[in-house]
C-alpha cells in the first residue's frame, strides 16, 4: 500500500484521458494523491481495494456507468461514507437529481472551473474527515460511558455487599443470645413436660381418669409435643440462617490446604439428606481429578449449596436428574478448573436472572430457603480467585458452572 499524500487520495473515474490529466493535475498541484480510472468497472475495483478520501466520477463510461458505481459503493457497508462528486458534461436537472439519488454530494458541470474543483473537492474531503473524527469521538464517549456504567454498578455492588456484611454481623450478633434462650427454653420445657407425664402417671388411679374426662386437660397434652417440635424446628432453622449470615458477613480463619477437588465435591455430596439423594438420579462426569489449594470447608460449602439447590429444583421433574461435570478449560486468560452442575428442574424464569445472587432472594418456598446459598457460593468463589455463574436456565432445568484457576500445584 503506497503513502498517503498530506491533503488525502482522491480517486478520478473518466473515459476521456485529457479530463483525468486535467482535473489531475489540478488537484495533484494541491497536494492531493491523485489515482485515476477509465472506467466504472475499474474504478469500483481501486475503491474496493483501497478506499480514496473522494470520488470523482463521470457519467457515461463503458462497462459500468457512474450511477451504477456510486449506488454499489453506498450499499457496500464499508464504502458508504465515501464522500462522491459528479464531474460531469450532463447539465441537465434530471442528471443532477439522479446523482443526488444514489448518494452524491456534489456534481459539477464541464467545463469547470479550477477554483471551484479545488474548493468543491477541499469542502467535502474536510466534511468527511470531520465526520471520521466525530464517529471516532463518539465511540470513545460509548466506552467511556460503558466504563462509567460498569464501575458504578461495581461500586453498588461493593457498596450493598458492605451494607448486607454489616447487616448480617450485626443481625447475629443481636439474635444469637435470644436464640439460644429459645432453643434451651425449649429443651427445658420438653423435659419438664415430660416429667409432668411421668408425676401424673405416678398419681391416684382415679384423678388420672377425671382429667382425661376433661377434653381441655386431654387436647393441651396432645398439643403440646408438637408445639415443642415446631418451636425446635423453628430455632434450629433460625440458627442455620444466623450461620449462614456471618459466613456472608466475615471470613473464617480457615487454612488453605492441597486436597482433591473431587473429594471435596464427594464430601458436598454426602451432606444432601439420604432421602432426597434416593429420588434424584446423580451423573458425574469427571474428565480429569485435579488437586487443588482451597480452603476446604469453603470449597464444601460452596458445592453443597450449589447441589442442594439443584436436588430440590430436580425433584420437581418428571424424571429428577443432576449432573456434575469436571473439565479442563483453556482460555486467554490462563488455563482454569470448570465444575458444571445442573438440574432437570423448572428452570429460573429469565426475569429473575439478575436477581438469583442477591442476599435473601429465593424462588423456593417459604421455609424452604433462606435465600443465602448462592451469595455465600459466589462469595467462596470469589476468594479463590474463581468465579461462579448461571449458564443456562430454561424449562428443561438449570446450569450453573464454577471456574477456579489452575494454580503451580494444580493438575
Amino acid at each position: 500500500m503506497e503513502e498517503r499524500g498530506a491533503e488525502g487520495t482522491v480517486l478520478i473515474a473518466d473515459d476521456n484521458p485529457e479530463n483525468l490529466s486535467l482535473a489531475g493535475d489540478i488537484l495533484r498541484m494541491k497536494g492531493y494523491r491523485i489515482r485515476v480510472a477509465l472506467d466504472g468497472k475499474a474504478a469500483l475495483r481501486s475503491i474496493k481495494a483501497e478506499p480514496p478520501d473522494l470520488v470523482l466520477l463521470d457519467v457515461h463510461m463503458p462497462e459500468m456507468d457512474g450511477y451504477q458505481v456510486c449506488r454499489e459503493i453506498k450499499e457496500d457497508p464499508i464504502l458508504m461514507d465515501t464522500p462522491i462528486i459528479f464531474l460531469s458534461g450532463m447539465h441537465e436537472v434530471f442528471n443532477k437529481l439522479q446523482a443526488f439519488k444514489y448518494g452524491a454530494v456534489d456534481y459539477i458541470v464541464k467545463p469547470f472551473n479550477p477554483q471551484e474543483l479545488i474548493a468543491r473537492v477541499a469542502t467535502q474531503i474536510e466534511l468527511n474527515n470531520s465526520k471520521k473524527k466525530i464517529k471516532e469521538y463518539s465511540l470513545r464517549l460509548e466506552e467511556a460511558l460503558g466504563e462509567i456504567q460498569l464501575t458504578s454498578q461495581r461500586l453498588l455492588e461493593t457498596e450493598k455487599k458492605a451494607a448486607i456484611s454489616a447487616l448480617g454481623s450485626g443481625l447475629a450478633h443481636e439474635l444469637n443470645n435470644p436464640l439460644n434462650y429459645i432453643v434451651l427454653g425449649a429443651e427445658a420445657l420438653s423435659r419438664n413436660f415430660k416429667e409432668l407425664l411421668g408425676m401424673l402417671e405416678e398419681a391416684q388411679e382415679s384423678l388420672i381418669k377425671e382429667l382425661l374426662k376433661n377434653p381441655s386437660f386431654k387436647s393441651i397434652v396432645e398439643e403440646i409435643p408438637a408445639l415443642l417440635n415446631g418451636l425446635n424446628i423453628g430455632a434450629e432453622r433460625s440458627a442455620r440462617i444466623l450461620k449462614s449470615l456471618e459466613s456472608l458477613s466475615k471470613s473464617t480463619k480457615e487454612e488453605k490446604e492441597e486436597v482433591g477437588l473431587a473429594a471435596i465435591i464427594e464430601r458436598a455430596i454426602s451432606l444432601i439428606p439420604e432421602p432426597i439423594r434416593e429420588k434424584v438420579k446423580l451423573v458425574k462426569i469427571f474428565l480429569l481429578r485435579p488437586g487443588i489449594r482451597c480452603y476446604p470447608e469453603k470449597l464444601t460449602r460452596l458445592f453443597h449449596n450449589l447441589l442442594d439447590n439443584a436436588f430440590y429444583a430436580a425433584q420437581e421433574s418428571e424424571d429428577p436428574r443432576v449432573q456434575i461435570q469436571m473439565e479442563l478449560l483453556k482460555e486467554k486468560n490462563g488455563s482454569w478448573i470448570s465444575v458444571t452442575i445442573s438440574d432437570s428442574g423448572p428452570g429460573i424464569p429469565p426475569a429473575l436472572h439478575s436477581q438469583i445472587f442477591n442476599p435473601f432472594f429465593t424462588t423456593k418456598e417459604v421455609g424452604h430457603g433462606a435465600g443465602l446459598g448462592l451469595p455465600i457460593a459466589l462469595q467462596i468463589a470469589t476468594e479463590h480467585n474463581g468465579s461462579l455463574e448461571l449458564i443456562n436456565s430454561s424449562e428443561q432445568g438449570t446450569g450453573f458452572r464454577i471456574l477456579l484457576p489452575v494454580g503451580s500445584q494444580g493438575l
